[in-house]
């Protein structure tokens, strides 16, 4: 799912790709080549991660001083995953809403994030013409989490899991079906996890 802007298009494309994971053991968002997008596509897909409205980020516009708030989604299209374990995979190309989405789903304790750290943009900005065709970037906002008071810009995201890349998917993988393992009680669901653990540490 990318970070496009939120109307009834990417709405429905957005319950449509939660609807096939709605039952799974566990969910994997793959931001490790999302080069970001509208923020408040996070809020959207957020809706479906938690059970009542939760704040997950702030704007505050420089020239105005008003700020503009962030949360997640009350009501979605489909059924909420609220309880199911959520894991991000992250890169240094993971860039703007993709990490926001990944920063305040680990500052919420809703996502392990697994993979490289972040590129580091969080302010919004805004290109101002110097003349002569030259021009210049300025931010003309701050992302402002509710929990930690600051953002990650220049920083970047850094992971729970930290791995290179192309060790996030397999690493993610492996903690995603060790937590199907312990939450499964049926015997034959449980076979299969096993199974399929002993196939991948196999590898």
């Amino acid at each position: 799912m990318g970070f496009d802007h939120v109307n009834e298009e990417s709405q429905g494309r957005v319950a449509a790709a939660m609807a096939l994971i709605q039952d799974t053991s566990a969910i994997i968002f793959d931001l490790r080549k999302n080069g970001g997008g509208n923020g408040f596509m996070g809020g959207l897909i957020s809706g479906y991660l938690f059970d009542k409205p939760t704040h997950l980020n702030s704007i505050h516009w420089k020239p105005a001083g008003n700020v503009t708030e962030i949360w997640s989604q009350e009501k979605v299209q489909g059924k909420k995953v609220a309880d199911t374990p959520v894991y991000i995979l992250t890169s240094s190309d993971t860039f703007s809403a993709a990490e926001a989405f990944a920063y305040y789903l680990k500052h919420l304790d809703r996502a392990t994030i697994i993979g490289e750290a972040t590129k580091g943009g969080a302010n919004p900005w805004q290109y101002f013409p110097l003349g002569n065709g030259f021009k210049i970037a300025i931010p003309i906002a701050k992302a402002v989490n509710p929990i930690t008071k600051t953002n990650w810009e220049g920083t970047g995201v850094k992971p729970d899991i930290e791995t290179s890349r192309e060790k996030a998917f397999p690493t993610a993988y492996r903690l995603a079906l060790q937590a199907a393992k312990i939450s499964t009680a049926h015997p034959e669901h449980l076979k299969e996890i096993q199974q399929k653990l002993q196939d991948f540490d196999s590898l």
